[in-house]
């Protein structure tokens, strides 16, 4: 599997943090509710800017993205500019596809400045291995879920869907699937299924195979966890639904933290990345 850079940007100066974050889902479940999670979260980014070498967004940012030719969804304006406002001050932010907003057409990167990350995306930092992933190809998934997964990732069937749907139609209809799609998943996206999680599976798989890295980072599930298989980890990152929660990086150390609001946050795990996980 192809190995990329580090995950510390080169050109960025020593001594700053790394943030990773996920699934804000914004569109959900109204425009009004959405927006409120919005400015949480454009507080967060303003917080965090000063002293980050890089942000992570893992995916599923908005609850549903389509971008024609000519047209992108409308709201998140305010998100948008923000990001926009910090990339152009060069702060590099990442971008990775979710389930929920993979189609892209060149807007995310172009207008607002976001650079496009592969999924899995593997990077090395601290001598370690780290494998970075939205999460919603792994593991042993029921077969429905590989062929949505494979459809809504099919470039042919991207173009055949901005071609026969108006933006009108084509934009409230993913957001409908899209939103099903959610309510489907979500009695177990807060359920500890234990050994029964496939990012569990997933991670126990290259174990046993000795092809694990020592970091695996994934989005996807929205119940922020911390786990430990032999010399691996996982992290789940959580989400900005309800818990508001995100990974940073510092150096040696990592913390996956809730953010409550500006100036307070509680930590929910922390260690050390080489040594053995601690919760708090």
């Amino acid at each position: 599997m192809r190995s990329y850079p580090p995950l510390y940007p080169e050109d960025r100066p020593p001594g700053k943090k790394l943030f990773l974050v996920s699934d804000l889902h914004l569109g959900v479940p109204s425009a009004e509710e959405s927006r409120v999670r919005e400015k949480h979260f454009i507080s967060w980014l303003r917080e965090v800017a000063p002293t980050a070498a890089a942000i992570y967004l893992l995916g599923d940012v908005w609850d549903f993205w389509f971008e024609y030719r000519r047209c992108v969804p409308k709201g998140s304006v305010r998100l948008l500019g923000v990001l926009a406002e910090l990339s152009d001050a060069g702060l590099p932010i990442y971008f990775m596809r979710g389930n929920h907003d993979q189609w892209l057409m060149g807007y995310l990167q172009e207008e607002v400045g976001l650079r496009l990350l592969p999924d899995p995306y593997l990077v090395t930092y601290k001598g370690l291995r780290f494998f970075l992933s939205h999460g919603h190809r792994l593991g042993p998934l029921p077969l429905l879920d590989k062929v949505a997964n494979w459809m809504m990732g099919n470039p042919l069937l991207q173009t055949l869907y901005r071609y026969l749907f108006h933006p009108d139609v084509g934009l409230w209809l993913g957001r409908f699937l899209s939103g099903r799609s959610r309510k489907a998943h979500h009695p177990l996206d807060y359920t500890d299924l234990g050994e029964r999680e496939y990012f569990y599976q997933y991670v126990q798989r290259a174990v046993q195979n000795g092809t694990a890295c020592d970091w695996y980072i994934f989005a996807h599930r929205h119940l922020p966890t911390v786990r430990q298989i032999a010399h691996t980890r996982y992290v789940v990152l959580g989400e900005w639904m309800e818990r508001y929660t995100y990974l940073e990086i510092a150096g040696e150390s990592w913390a996956l933290r809730q953010y409550q609001e500006p100036g307070k946050e509680a930590v929910l795990f922390s260690g050390l990345l080489s040594d053995a996980v601690v919760a708090v």
